[in-house]
């Protein structure tokens, strides 16, 4: 987890691994409350194993691309102080 919080081209250590794993779960509860509503209604009908396969997939892109490097950039000063 620790390329989510490396700047690039820094030489700054990464932050302990404490406060990424305080760090990760306000990247991912969001996604899951709002995949909860929105996406997971939707796949009702689509068997178990592929809708949570569509479930992971999604939520992982949007942990990597958007939550993640938002939690990042939002917690830098305490990150890495």
């Amino acid at each position: 987890m620790e390329a989510w919080f490396a700047e690039p081209g820094s030489t700054r250590p990464a932050p302990p691994p404490w406060k990424t794993a305080i760090s990760a779960p306000l990247a991912i509860y969001p996604i899951s409350v709002l995949g909860s509503l929105f996406l997971v209604p939707h796949l009702r009908a689509v068997p178990l194993l592929l809708s949570n396969a569509i479930v992971a997939c999604v939520f992982n892109v949007l942990k990597t691309y958007v939550a993640m490097p938002l939690v990042s950039r939002l917690l830098r000063n305490w990150l890495t102080p």
